[in-house]
This record gives structure tokens, sequence and C-alpha cells, in this order.
């Protein structure tokens, strides 16, 4: 038995599974203290500064000096170990086993916890849980107990358990013992309560830019969450609807009886699941985000699952009494590119907006229950080249010929966005258009852009695509000829107005005619042309795949 406790012994002090946190030198905090009072006694820092630097300074000492304390119980019993060999050396057999004894019972709780850390960190989410259940039942009054608590409460941060990781790192916040991991766990604490609000597979959308104020409602009451601090404030039971307006501090919240200041950003999530939130009287499903921009107006965010929206968008983009298989087409590809912008704005404030720039977005307002029936037999699909999410953009009506994407857009190379014959949109009203402006009105647009121009003499297309599409124009004046992309130019006048890029233009008197076919950038899907396809009994994978070049439709969640 002596035999075994000193091998325990050795094995305790001579390795560890960890390294040590970093050594806080105590006599520097100190010194730090007394140069911060000397300075707020000479007026050099404010009394807010003081109090703020000084509670930081008094916590980090707090922290050294129980590092200190535990260097020297190690530096003790590293002493008392030696003793031991001695005397067991000496032929002191039961001396050395108290001292053995006494060390076991000392150190044990601190290498259990280091077991458990180390299983943590190598991802054994099954075995590490169970170690640090098994120290908290043996220790459940110790320090240890806290650092139980606290690899229990990563545990099941890192599996999405947000609740109950909040509910571990609250413990360790309010235990007696001042803990060396207490600033990560005040970290961890607003980390899991933000966390713990989180929708999954969310999008993020803009629909709401810029505005002095919005009116918030819901029916049976929300709550406001402060994604500074994770402080929250409860409204229930709301008669009328809630006015946030910004104030140069913050957001002034007016209403019945209510009149408050926050600070932005802020997170407004309605108190039952199946309430809908009224941002200036429109319903939307999920949370909504409040942001200031760069000039402190406000962006309102609509956060919501991926189909909630979906719901909203495809009324918006396609008829509902189109063929179901359509509706299906429709919903995957609008799925994929809220996918596609998703991944390429984890840095930005939204992922995407509800006008025709990204996809149009009600909101509740339009749902209907076949688009919504798309969605639902579609989800999860999405379609994908090479293993990647595509940039799935789609058109009304493409007028005979979709377009390759670098043809519109400088700079694209997808190689599943190339030009294709299409002969099933021919029933879109879309299909072929005209449309005269005067040449005074012309100007007074392309004035009202930015643009400095004289009596336009005459607009040519100075280069086109294989399609017969416009890549380029000259807006010929007197004395100066203008050259612009095509798609700007549409984009300039009105894309309402000039429907495509798939024009001819010619002028009789003072009145330019521009005679056209198809709706949109005529890129990727053609929305009428999936139509044509379902209505002669393709399905929505054959027309997906006639779009996109080289795709796959995957479940991607």
């Amino acid at each position: 038995m002596r035999v075994l406790a000193l091998f325990l012994a050795i094995l305790l002090f001579s390795s560890s599974a960890f390294s040590q946190p970093n050594i806080y030198d105590i006599v520097t905090i100190k010194k730090e203290i007394k140069e911060l009072k000397e300075k707020y006694k000479r007026d050099l820092v404010t009394g807010e500064e003081y109090e703020e630097i000084l509670t930081l300074l008094e916590k980090k000492l707090t922290v050294a000096t129980e590092y200190q304390k535990k260097r020297e119980e190690k530096s003790y019993a590293q002493k008392e170990f030696k003793k031991a060999q001695k005397l067991f050396d000496y032929g002191d057999y039961k001396g050395a086993g108290r001292i053995y004894d006494k060390l076991l019972k000392k150190t044990y709780p601190q290498k259990q916890f280091e077991y458990g850390k180390d299983l943590y960190e190598k991802g054994d989410y099954d075995q590490a849980p169970i170690v640090y259940r098994k120290l908290l039942a043996n220790y459940p009054e110790s320090e240890w107990a806290d650092d139980a608590h606290f690899g229990l409460g990563m545990v099941y941060y890192d599996l999405g358990k947000f609740d109950k990781a909040l509910e571990e790192f609250t413990k360790v916040s309010e235990s007696k013992f001042k803990s060396e991991l207490s600033f990560q766990t005040t970290d961890m604490i607003q980390k899991s309560l933000l966390a713990s609000y989180e929708i999954p597979q969310a999008i993020r959308v803009l629909i709401l830019q810029g505005v002095p104020k919005v009116k918030i409602r819901t029916l049976k009451g929300f709550k406001i969450i402060d994604l500074t601090n994770g402080e929250t404030i409860t409204f229930v039971s709301l008669d009328k609807p809630l006015s946030f307006k910004r104030t140069q501090e913050g957001i002034k919240i007016k209403g019945k009886k209510v009149h408050r200041f926050v600070t932005v950003p802020l997170k407004i999530i309605a108190l039952k699941e199946d309430d809908l939130l009224k941002i200036n009287g429109r319903g939307y499903r999920g949370q909504v985000v409040i942001r200031r921009d760069k000039r402190g107006r406000l962006n309102v965010i609509n956060e919501a699952n991926i189909d909630d929206y979906l719901y909203g968008v495809l009324p918006y983009e396609i008829s509902p009494a189109w063929p179901l298989e359509a509706l299906e087409a429709q919903a995957i590809a609008s799925r994929t590119l809220a996918l596609y912008r998703k991944r390429r704005s984890r840095a930005k404030d939204y992922d995407l907006d509800a006008t025709i720039f990204a996809q149009v977005y009600g909101g509740v307002e339009g749902e209907d229950q076949r688009t919504n029936q798309a969605v639902n037999k579609t989800r999860g699909k999405a379609l994908t080249h090479k293993g990647k999410i595509i940039n799935s953009i789609f058109h009304a009506t493409c007028g005979g010929h979709t377009e390759e994407a670098k043809n519109v857009w400088q700079g694209s190379e997808e190689p599943y966005l190339k030009s294709i014959s299409c002969t099933f949109c021919k029933n879109s009203p879309y299909y072929a258009w005209e449309k005269r402006i005067k040449e005074r009105n012309l100007r007074n647009i392309l004035e009202e852009k930015g643009l400095n121009l004289s009596r336009i003499k005459e607009i040519e297309i100075t280069e086109a695509s294989p399609s017969g599409r416009a890549i380029k124009i000259a807006i010929k004046q007197r004395k100066a000829t203008l050259p612009l992309m095509a798609n700007n130019f549409r984009l300039f006048i009105g894309p309402n107005l000039i429907r495509s890029v798939f024009f001819t233009v010619s002028k009789k008197k003072n009145e330019f005619i521009f005679r056209g076919h198809g709706w949109g950038h005529g890129v990727g899907m053609c929305q009428w042309g999936a139509k044509g396809m379902a209505e002669k009994g393709k399905d929505y994978k054959e027309i997906l795949k006639y779009y996109y070049t080289g795709v796959k439709i995957e479940k991607v969640y």
C-alpha cells in the first residue's frame, strides 16, 4: 500500500495535464493601485475612470493573491513530498504513509479537474461531464466545485445547450470562492445568454434602413435584450405599439405609460413563440434587432429561421397559382441564394435586404398556403457546385436566351451561370416590350444620378453579348460621348422602365424608343421559363439543372 501511495504521489507532483496560468505580480498590482490613488488626488483621472480602473485592479489583485496562495501550497506540498521520500528511504513507512495520505487528500480534486479538462479539450463530451460531476459529488463545498461547474458550462456551451451552460456559469459567479476563472465566467455568462436567444438556421434581413423611429407591437408582449451586456426588459400585454426613436445616447421607448431609454444594439423577442412582431404594422416571424448606422439612424433587422423567411419571399417572387414543381424550384433557388449571401456577410450586421436587389420579402402579410407547401417539401435542400453553395440568382423572364454572368457583372466567372437557350417563357407578358422616353425626361433622370449631360443626340450599343444583350452603350451628345455599362444605364433609368438590357434603341424626333425582350438581368433561372417547363411535365430537379449548369441538389440542413 505504501509503494502504491508513493507511486500516486510521484504521479501527482511530476506531471500536469495543463499549462499553468500566468503569474500575476502582487507587488506590481499594489503599486499600480497606489499610483492610481495618487493620480486621483491630483485630478489626473476622473472619478468615473478612477472607480472603473480601481475595480479592475482589485479584481486582478484578488486573482493574483489566490494564485500565489496556491503556489505556496504547492511549494509546501513539494517539501512535504521530499520529507516523505526521506522517511521512506530510512524505513519509516508509517511516517511516510501519513504524509502521502495527507498529500493525496489535498491534491486529488485538482487532478480530477485537470483530467476532466483534458477530456474536454480532446472533444470527449461524454466522459468530461462524468468526471466533473464526480468531482462535484466528492467536493461540493470546495473551490474545485466552481471549476467543475465552469467545465460543465463549457461542455454545454459547445453542445449548443445554452440554457444549461448559463446555469453552470451562474453557479460559479454566485460562489463564495473567488475563482481564477472569474473574468472568463462573466464573459461566458453573457455569451451563453445571447446565444440562448439565437434562432437555428437563421437569416438576417434588413427590413428598414436609416429610419429615425419605428413602431413595434406584439399581442402577448415582448422582451428587449441589450446586446452589449445581456440585460433584459419585459413588456407584457401591449394595447398599442411602442415607439422606438433614436436619440444622441441611444433609443427612447415611448408608449402608453412607458417612457424609457435603452442602448443599442438591442434584440426584441416575442414572449410567446406563436406571437408575431408587428413592425410599423407589418407582421414578421422570428426576432428583431435594432442597430444604428454610421449617421446614427436606425436599421431594423428581422432575424428568422430561413424557411420562415422563405414563406415571406416566395409569394413576392413567383405566383402561388403556378405549378407546384415551379414553386419548389423557386423555393430551392431562393434558399440557396439566401445561404450564399449569409456565408459572405458574416462580418456585416445583416445578410441581405428585403428589396429586388436581393429577394423581395414582405413578412407574413403575403404568405400563401401553396408557396409555404413548396418551402416545406424542399426543406433543407440547396444547389451546390463542387461541394459549395452557389450564387443561385434568377430573374422574371429571359426573353428567349439567358445570359452569362460575366457579361452583366464584371469579374463574375461562375461556371454554373452559363448562357442557354430558353423556349419556355414565350407566354410571359414581359417576353417582348417597348418603352418610349422623351429626351428631356431621359436626360433629367440621368442627371439626378450625378451624370453631367447636354442634349442627347443618340444612344448607341457599342458592345453586345452572343445572346444579343447590350454590354456597353455610348450616350452621344453635341460635343461629348459618355460610355456606360448597359446594366448600369438600365438601373439608372429604372428596372421597371428598361426591363432588361436585351434591347435595341432608336430615336424618333425628341423621343427614344427602347424595344426589348425579357425582364431582369437574364442570369440564372428564368422564372417564367420554370413555369413553362413545369407545365410541360418537368419536375423541380430538371428545371434547376437546366438553368444552372453542372449543379447538384443536396440536403444541407
